[in-house]
């Protein structure tokens, strides 16, 4: 912004307009310069003071800036925060001008005494005849007073005075605001190194998919919608024929979703998921779930055993969406299960086991709600007929990790323009082939 002087400018310019032209500036120079020029403008100064007096020995101040209207300078740091300056940092100072100015609680017009070519002020308001002394607040005591050096002999207009009270306000609010947007810049860096942290060492707590055999295929995909996660996915092999498929959605997202869902993954592996019924598992997470107490959240969770010797699937869910059975034709159905309380909500559940089974060629797929509540830019959610839908063309492509791309790329297509507002996260298994070893179902 140009500060440059523009004929015309009335005296009497309002508050409201003085805010108002100050609206678009961004930076502190430009707040501060603008200020100064609509002071200079209106009050005809052409320099200022901005000194502090509170708490001060008689007959001394400190500088905390100074300047012209068109070069504005700084003394010292500031507090924090704050606009209030760090007095500590600046030389104390004992002049005649503090004799020479009221120093008060409200705004004067004033002469400016002549003061010795030796006193340590001479230099800042030599030349200047008259002066505008504006008290400056802090937490309702005045701290400081902004001087508004003027050549003329001529006294400042109660108009005048009045609108340097005004742009007074705006300079004080200039750096404030800027102390604060740079305080809140500083948080944020901290903040996103750190949840870049956490999504790092969430990624490395994922467990890896189990490899492909000549009877099952695996796939998963994982998106938070910050940088951690409160979604989490486990699927591994039990035995040579058997395998497990475990999904949780934390409620919630972000940092504090991300370590509990770390504790989790320590806790499946604490009650060995994959060796025990999964009925017991459930149960154990719950219970400690539960005593510890300060978790102040739950999480809604599906588990799956699946026998590849002949199809059969038995099935947990802990108040989590149904898994769905994609056929190799196509068509999809939910597997069927009965809903328990989420894990977390009450101290003892009970985890009635279902028992299905799934054919060759048949898909199993395990998602969290952020996939079917995912939104468009109408505000239209995805919802399971929708997904159902992409299922069918993506059952199409004969590998089960192409058919996950296929649905994230659908996914993603939806969502154009849209920032997701939850973590979204699924897992895939597709029975290829029955095992030759037939033993005794789950």
């Amino acid at each position: 912004m140009s500060h440059s002087k523009q004929a015309g400018t009335p005296a009497d310019q309002s508050h409201t307009d003085l805010y108002r032209a100050m609206s678009g500036e961004g930076s502190i120079a430009e707040l501060i310069g603008g200020a100064l020029w609509y002071t200079q403008s209106v009050t005809g100064s052409s320099a200022y003071l901005y000194i502090a007096s509170q708490g001060l020995p008689p007959g001394h101040l400190k500088v905390i800036a100074a300047g012209t209207m068109e070069r504005p300078g700084f003394a010292g740091e500031f507090e924090g925060d704050t606009g209030r300056p760090r007095l500590d940092h600046l030389p104390l100072l004992q002049s005649g001008l503090r004799q020479g100015l009221r120093l008060g609680p409200q705004a004067y017009a004033t002469p400016l005494c002549e003061l010795p070519a030796n006193d340590p002020m001479a230099g800042y308001v030599r030349g200047y005849q008259s002066a505008i002394e504006v008290p400056i607040f802090d937490r309702g005591e005045v701290f400081g007073h902004l001087v508004l050096l003027r050549e003329g002999t001529e006294p400042a207009t109660e108009r005048q005075v009045e609108f340097a009270v005004h742009a007074t306000d705006v300079y004080i609010r200039s750096i404030v605001s800027h102390r604060l947007r740079e305080a809140l810049a500083r948080t944020s860096m901290l903040l996103e190194r750190e949840l870049q942290t956490v999504a790092t060492i969430q990624k490395q707590l994922l467990p890896p998919i189990p490899a492909d055999s000549p009877h099952s295929s695996f796939a998963a995909r994982y998106v938070p919608c910050t940088r951690a996660s409160g979604d989490f996915y486990s699927m591994r092999r039990n035995g040579p024929h058997t395998f497990t498929m475990v999904i949780a959605d934390v409620a919630g997202h972000g940092a504090g979703a991300a370590v509990v869902v770390a504790m989790l993954r320590a806790w499946f592996g604490v009650f060995r998921l994959g060796w025990r019924p999964i009925e017991l598992v459930a149960v154990d997470i719950n219970q400690l779930w539960s005593e510890i107490g300060s978790l102040c959240t739950f999480a809604t969770a599906i588990f799956l055993e699946v026998d590849e010797r002949t199809g059969g699937v038995r099935c947990i869910n802990c108040g989590h969406p149904p898994a769905l059975v994609i056929a190799a034709d196509g068509s999809v159905r939910e597997l069927n299960h009965d809903s328990s309380l989420p894990l977390g909500v009450m101290p003892e559940i009970t985890t009635p086991v279902v028992s299905d089974s799934i054919q060759p060629g048949d898909t199993l797929l395990l998602y969290t709600d952020g996939i079917t509540e995912a939104t468009n830019l109408a505000g239209e959610q995805l919802g399971v007929r929708a997904l159902c839908g992409i299922l069918r063309s993506a059952m199409a492509l004969s590998n089960v990790g192409a058919c996950a791309d296929a649905l994230t790329r659908a996914l993603s297509e939806f969502q154009t323009g849209v920032t997701p507002a939850d973590d979204q996260c699924f897992v895939l298994a597709r029975l290829i082939a029955l095992s030759p070893e037939r033993g005794a179902e789950l």
